[in-house]
Parts: structure tokens; C-alpha cells; sequence
């Protein structure tokens, strides 16, 4: 039986999920992770490039993935997401139009983009004056082929790419699909991707660039840490007023508003045209869905329930890859790991 090998590059770790095909579902069988040395996907800088290229060589090795066929994740930070309404429309006429409708959501020439759509929703014929829901994902072909050859250079082949968006929604389909409108988290160190949905269904697609690394700068200059032990204070203390007095909540709340501010702007896009489901679940995934208080903090702050999601619940039918404590911060991997291959 072989493997599907999902690997997520993020910003401040590479995250591995390996699985097979099981029934209906998938079963785990490795889950790995190694520290991103360049804190950045991509580099054009020859020397910061070989860095990670020889830590995703050493990653390969130890994880025996050399000469394996694997699925990327795409970081919403180097692609672009869209999910647009439209009039009703046959396959043909979509296909002829999909260009132009692209271009009113995409802020790049489409010549240099590798575009794809797919249709999220189509209403019924007997129905045409309702709008269809078309997602529209484009990529930088300079991106996907760095990617490509990247990997090649460490001994393995990329057989697909798609956004860490989509491998959210793959990863807890069926914490979705058993809810009405619920919004995903995924709080990375760079920024924070949020995907809307309703019944399962993609409805909206928004990324800001507020992460985890704002929260450690953050801290650096407001208590004077250095950058390791900023990290540590964020991790172990977070919003707990409790801990040091509160003094390490007080710094840390300016960014946490920002990042409100900007779920609030999803929930605001997403309510007005869906005012009869409001969003009723928060589901948090990322390395800093775990900062401490961060759960209670927004689920007083929006009055709903909010829970840190684990990729455990989606398709998996079983796993023999030893669950790490930090589990949501896999689930773009698992995400991918959870296609056929």
C-alpha cells in the first residue's frame, strides 16, 4: 500500500504527515516536524536557499522520504484565494469567462499565475437567478517551479500543490461538515489564514498578516527578552493574567486586538450575505493556537464557542504516528496527507 506524504514549509517549522489509504478514510502513519533555519518559504538568496534545502535533505533522511512523491502546501502569503460569486452559467460559459472574472480579484497579470477554479456551489436549472460560487486559486509560476526544483535537489518528487486553505478544510471535513457556519484559524508565524464555512462548504477565503512572530516581537520590546526567551514567556504565560502579575498578558493584547480586528472584518465579509447563519464555532489550528488564554480570550471577545481543532477528527480511521502535543499545527499536513496520492 503507499504512501501520501504531505509536507507543509512554514515559516517557522516544516511539518511532515505521511498516510495510506484506508476504507473511506486514512490512516497516520508518521507525523514529523524540523525548525524552518531561513523563516521563510523561499529565498532567492543562493546561500539562505541551501539552508533549507539541506534541512529538508536531513529531514528526508531521517524520515526515509528520499525518492518519495509528495504534496505541497502553498502559503496563502505566495498565492492568491478567492471565492467570488457569479451569475448563473454553463461549464462552457464559465470556462470562457473565468479569465475575466480572475482579473477583478487577482492583483497580478494572469500570464504570470498558473490559475485554477473549481465550482463550490451551482444552483439548481429550475433556479438560474440564483448565483453560483466559484473558487479562484492562482500562484506565481516563479513560485511552483522554485518549489518544484527545490525538492528535486533533495531527492523527491512534487506530484501536487494547493493552499494550506484547502488542506484545512480536507484535514477537518468532518468537524465542518457536522456544523452550520464555522470559522478556521490557522495562526501561523507569519500570518493568520481563515476559511468560512457552512455545512462543510467553502464560502469564504481571507488571510492577514498578523502571526505568532508579531507576538514575540511584540514581547521582545515590551519586556526587553531576547528572542528565545520571548518565545518561551509567549508559550508558557500568553494572556493568563495570572502569571507575572499579568504583565506579559498587558504587552501581548495590542497584537492580539489587531488579529480581532481583522477576524472581525471575516465575520462582517462573510455575514452580509449570510446573515441568516451566523457563525456559531472558531476552530483554531497553527503553532499559536495554543498561546495560553488565546481560546477563552475570543470566545468572550465574539460570544461563541471557540476550540483548538485536531486534524484527528477528520477523515482518520486510525493512526500509528504518535500524536504530538501541538496537533493543530499539522493540520495543513495532515490536510494534504488525506489526498489520494
Amino acid at each position: 500500500m503507499s504512501d501520501t506524504i504531505g509536507i507543509d514549509i512554514g515559516s517557522y517549522a516544516i511539518k511532515v504527515a505521511v498516510a495510506q489509504s484506508k476504507g473511506a478514510g486514512i490512516e497516520l502513519t508518521k507525523l514529523a516536524s524540523d525548525y524552518n533555519p531561513i523563516g521563510m518559504v523561499l529565498s532567492n538568496d543562493k546561500t539562505t536557499g541551501q539552508k533549507l534545502a539541506e534541512t529538508l535533505k536531513k529531514l528526508a533522511s531521517e524520515q526515509k522520504l528520499s525518492g518519495q512523491r509528495v504534496f505541497l502546501s502553498l502559503p496563502e502569503s505566495l498565492a492568491y484565494t478567492a471565492v467570488v460569486s457569479m451569475p448563473f452559467l454553463s461549464d462552457a460559459e464559465l470556462a470562457s469567462s473565468i479569465n475575466w472574472e480572475a482579473e477583478q480579484h487577482i492583483p497580478v497579470p494572469l500570464t504570470d499565475i498558473n490559475l485554477e477554479y473549481s465550482v463550490l456551489y451551482k444552483p439548481p436549472k429550475s433556479n438560474t437567478g440564483e448565483k453560483m460560487r466559484v473558487l479562484l486559486v492562482g500562484a506565481r509560476k516563479e513560485v511552483v517551479t522554485q518549489l518544484v526544483d527545490l525538492f528535486s535537489q533533495v531527492g523527491m518528487e512534487v506530484i501536487g500543490l494547493e493552499t494550506g486553505l484547502l488542506s484545512l478544510q480536507r484535514a477537518l471535513s468532518s468537524s465542518l461538515s457536522q456544523n452550520d457556519a464555522v470559522m478556521v484559524c490557522h495562526l501561523g508565524a507569519l500570518s493568520t489564514d481563515v476559511l468560512v464555512t457552512f455545512q462543510g462548504e467553502l464560502m469564504l477565503a481571507y488571510t492577514t498578516r498578523v502571526g505568532g512572530l508579531a507576538l514575540t516581537r511584540g514581547l521582545e520590546r515590551g519586556l526587553e527578552l531576547q528572542p528565545r526567551q520571548a518565545e518561551e514567556y509567549k508559550r508558557a504565560y500568553g494572556l493568563d493574567a495570572q502569571q507575572l502579575d499579568g504583565r506579559v498578558r498587558q504587552v501581548l493584547l495590542p497584537v492580539v486586538n489587531v488579529l480581532v480586528s481583522e477576524l472581525r472584518k471575516a465575520i462582517q465579509f462573510y455575514q452580509a450575505t449570510h446573515t441568516a447563519n451566523p457563525i456559531r464555532l472558531i476552530m483554531l489550528t497553527g503553532g499559536s493556537a495554543y498561546l495560553p488564554g488565546l481560546p477563552t480570550f475570543l470566545a468572550e471577545t465574539f460570544g461563541t464557542e471557540v476550540v483548538v481543532a485536531n486534524p484527528m477528527d477528520g477523515k482518520l480511521i486510525g493512526s500509528r504516528a504518535k500524536e504530538p502535543v501541538d496537533m493543530a499545527a499539522y493540520a495543513v499536513a495532515v490536510g494534504l496527507a488525506a489526498q489520494k496520492g
